[in-house]
């Protein structure tokens, strides 16, 4: 495969769109985890606050404090079962080795340093496309890690 494949097409056609794609579903992931992180603490914050209004506003505040703590929980199991900052962490992680390998590549330096331009070009596919595997096959077992 990586013999027929010139340097420019698997950057531009592969490596590029799976960078964009890893970036932005990082930014994503990131977003969703930090949002539902913040609603978690912040109603969970609020239960005792409004535990001590009880007297005063009467079934209302208990009214209040059971929505807090029902969505504190469904807040806490969402981010638990969707492993947002796992999923997040994993596919950031699987980026920076990519453009790592991309910039060593580029520069013929590290492992493409003493290599002919058909070597480098099968050894930078195998490893970028390693990364990937990886980050699927982690994907995978964390997926099914909670299902055994």
């Amino acid at each position: 495969m990586a013999e027929n494949i010139q340097p420019y097409d698997y950057v531009e056609q592969r490596l590029k769109q799976q960078m964009a794609y890893y970036s932005n579903s990082c930014r994503k992931l990131q977003k969703r985890y930090r949002i539902l992180t913040f609603i978690n603490i912040v109603t969970t914050a609020a239960v005792p606050v409004f535990s001590l209004s009880v007297d005063d506003m009467g079934r209302t505040a208990q009214y209040i404090i059971a929505v807090l703590g029902a969505t504190a929980s469904i807040v806490s199991g969402i981010t638990f079962f969707e492993k947002l900052r796992d999923k997040w962490v994993l596919e950031r992680a699987t980026y920076e080795k990519i453009k790592s390998e991309l910039a060593k590549f580029n520069a013929k330096a590290g492992p493409y340093k003493n290599m002919n331009a058909q070597d480098s070009m099968a050894a930078f596919v195998e490893n970028c496309e390693s990364y990937m595997e990886d980050e699927h096959g982690e994907w995978r077992e964390a997926m099914h890690k909670d299902d055994k």
